[in-house]
């Protein structure tokens, strides 16, 4: 326990399939953060079995060539912090917050160019919970964004999204899903101000999928979807109506597709991005997400850290309108 690691450059861990770039096993109190991680079997940094981890400021590439696990791996960990860091150009997932984790922090990161999910929550087999993932950027994956699944019938509990960017990701934006068994027990799944622009690749993909009929108590609110390939917003029809609540998102580009819906007190019109060519997604003057979000849920401040409300109400999306400085937008990335 008690040990920092940082400022190191590490490349080329392996060949075997299970050879991390750094690893915390059943560990505690430990930091990991600056380092360069590039070209690994196994997941760039991992942590398994351990408590009080921060992974923070990190640079993994090109992980998990041998096809286990996720760029950051966060596995049966109990508090713990995954924030600001670069995961790119990775073989499977980019972050994964799973298998009987809790009491965690997934935030800050820009994650792009996976081949699998960006940012995953997975209870695996395992009760998972209370992990709260906001402010990150996820896009240019060939699959979803960010989802939240149980692969193998652990129960995944109180997890909230907010303050998520997803964008031009190849299915779709945000999924709830069936993954993989019969048994995919959720409950109080949280999906509250993210924005949802240009997912899905030809043929099909969306902005938020909620496909998952033994997830309960989920909650899609304040978001915006807009220009999603083939729906905004979609419930499927076997999911009870008595499950979720939809409202007060707002739905640019409604498709009609099956299972898509506009929800309750939905808005409907262009969100007025500053450039979403440009991967800024902070809304202009007299978009109509301006003050007709909910306060109910709403988190306290948005993506760039400006307190929420501003102004007469709650705003929709990931950005609070206000004049005055912003943080950078991170800048487009060309190819897949």
């Amino acid at each position: 326990g008690y040990i920092r690691v940082a400022g190191l450059r590490v490349i080329n861990a392996g060949p075997g399939p299970h050879n991390p770039g750094n690893l915390a096993d059943t560990a505690h109190h430990i930091i990991i953060e600056n380092n360069t991680v590039y070209h690994t079997s196994d997941s760039g940094i991992g942590v398994w079995a351990s408590s009080e981890v921060v992974v923070d400021h990190n640079e993994v590439e090109e992980a998990c060539y041998a096809g286990y696990n996720e760029a950051i791996s966060v596995g049966g960990t109990d508090g713990f912090e995954v924030s600001y860091n670069h995961v790119h150009h990775t073989i499977k997932e980019g972050i994964d917050a799973k298998d009987g984790s809790s009491n965690g922090k997934v935030f800050g990161n820009h994650v792009h160019h996976t081949e699998a999910v960006g940012i995953y929550t997975d209870a695996w087999d395992k009760h998972t919970h209370d992990i709260a993932v906001y402010g990150n950027v996820v896009h240019d994956s060939p699959e979803n964004g960010f989802a939240a699944a149980s692969e193998q019938g652990g129960l995944l509990e109180n997890i909230s999204f907010y303050n998520n960017i997803a964008y031009n990701n190849g299915w779709v934006g945000l999924h709830v899903t069936a993954c993989c068994i019969a048994t995919h027990p959720m409950a109080n799944i949280q999906i509250i101000n993210n924005t949802f622009y240009g997912n899905g690749w030809d043929p099909w993909g969306g902005g938020i999928l909620l496909e998952n009929p033994q997830a309960e108590g989920v909650v899609i609110r304040n978001n915006i979807c807009s220009q999603n390939l083939y729906f905004q917003l979609a419930v499927s029809a076997n999911v009870p109506a008595d499950h979720y609540t939809v409202d007060h998102n707002l739905i640019n580009g409604f498709r009609g597709a099956e299972d898509e819906i506009y929800g309750d007190n939905y808005v409907a019109g262009d969100p007025l991005f500053v450039s979403a060519a440009e991967a800024d997604f902070r809304l202009r003057p007299g978009s109509p997400a301006i003050d007709q979000g909910s306060p109910s849920g709403a988190p306290a401040s948005d993506f760039e850290g400006q307190a929420r409300p501003f102004g007469a109400g709650y705003d929709i999306g990931a950005d609070e309108y206000a004049a005055g400085a912003y943080r950078a937008y991170l800048p487009v990335i060309e190819g897949r």
